[in-house]
Order: C-alpha cells, then structure tokens, then sequence
C-alpha cells in the first residue's frame, strides 16, 4: 500500500511539470553555442633595443623558427618556434641571456643539455656546449635570418617559404 501511494505522487508530480513545461513554452529558442576549438597559440609584445642580431630566424630545411632580440636591459631573448600545421607553438623560451667575449650565449634546455647559440653575422648557429654534451638535435643547427624585428610579438611573425638574407 506504501508503495502504491508513493508511485502515484511520482505520477502526479510528473504530470504537474510535463503540464507546467508545455503551457509555459516561449517563442524563443535555446541558443547554446560550444567552442571547441581552443586557441593554443600565445600573444605578447615586447619591445627591443636596438641591435643587429634582432630578428626572426629559421632553421634550413625545416619548420624551426627563432624569434631573437635584445632585452632593454642588454641581455639578450630567443623563443624557438616549431610550426605545425601553420599553429606556431612555442618549444623553448630563453631570457637574460648575457653575450660573451666570443659572440656566445649560453644555456642549457628542460633536460639539462648544455647549449649554446653562436651569433654569426646574418645567421644563429645552436650547438652543444662542451664536449661531453649530448646536444638536442631537436633545436641544433644553423638558422638564417628571414627578416630584422624591432618588437617581439608572436602576432607579427611572418612564415617565410624561400630562404632570404638580408
């Protein structure tokens, strides 16, 4: 008898929302919208002391980019671009780094690999530093410049597909 009492006032309060939700039907529609697409990519601005190593640079023969430049301060700043699928995302972002007598800077990566870039008239040459360096082949190499920046701002980065000295 419990049961059937409480089964008929489930019913009825059923039958009371179903009622409520049909005669309270508005002209409008529910528009909810859903954006998947998340952006990835960063922004930021920063501006550079003037110096003839600013710019951005690319690795030969491969989607590697370095956007390099002097901090305000002097020391200098290098953020390795890995483009995919034109999605520039960011591998490796370096600050402070202080230019020695050789025309070095340098740093060592996540993994604790020491490494250094070489600062070579129109061109960036990354490369292990020392010699019992394993390296990081994912960033070594010698990048040429595709074009001098005055600011650094990942929404001014420009894709080069030809190689150009300037």
């Amino acid at each position: 008898m419990k049961d059937t009492i409480q089964t008929a006032i489930i019913l009825v309060i059923v039958i009371l929302v179903a009622f409520i939700v049909v005669t309270t039907k508005g002209e409008d529609k529910l528009n909810i919208k859903f954006d998947f697409n998340f952006k990835t990519e960063e922004t930021f601005s920063y501006d550079l002391a003037t110096s003839e190593y600013n710019g951005e640079y690319k690795l030969a023969g491969k989607d590697r980019y370095i956007m390099f430049g002097r901090n305000p301060d002097g020391t200098y700043r290098a953020y390795f671009i890995f483009l995919t699928a034109s999605v520039k995302n960011i591998t490796l972002r370096l600050d402070n780094l202080t230019l020695e007598s050789d025309n070095t800077l340098k740093f060592t990566n996540l993994s604790g690999t020491a490494l250094k870039i070489k600062l070579n008239g129109s061109s960036l040459i990354v490369m292990e530093d020392g010699e019992l360096s394993l390296g990081d082949n994912a960033i070594e190499g010698e990048y040429y410049i595709q074009k001098p920046i005055n600011k650094f701002s990942l929404s001014e980065f420009e894709i080069f597909n030809t190689r150009s000295v300037g």
